[in-house]
């Protein structure tokens, strides 16, 4: 995206919003699909809380191959290869 204003300090300003705006575009979706997956487990259905959100995200993008950051931290590749692992072997009671 190209962005043009009369002012260098308001581009200095927008440019590094326009990361973080990115990464919450990314992640709403995932949530919402996260949750959806989440709630077709019948016995999770009624526990699903806020608390859950991050597992959602793991799901969803593990679901639909969704990468998101270049490199993962040590503690969010352990998640992440936990859920996948999980998907792969198709234990959803897990």
């Amino acid at each position: 995206m190209l962005i043009f204003s009369d002012s260098r300090q308001t581009a200095a300003r927008l440019a590094p919003r326009i990361q973080e705006y990115s990464n919450k575009d990314v992640l709403r979706p995932l949530l919402v699909a996260g949750y959806q997956a989440l709630g077709a487990f019948t016995g999770l259905r009624k526990q699903l809380s806020l608390e859950d959100a991050y597992l959602a995200v793991l799901l969803a993008a593990g679901q639909l191959g969704v990468r998101l950051r270049p490199t993962l931290l040590q503690m969010e590749l352990f998640h992440q290869s936990k859920v996948d692992k999980v998907l792969a072997e198709g234990n959803s009671d897990y």
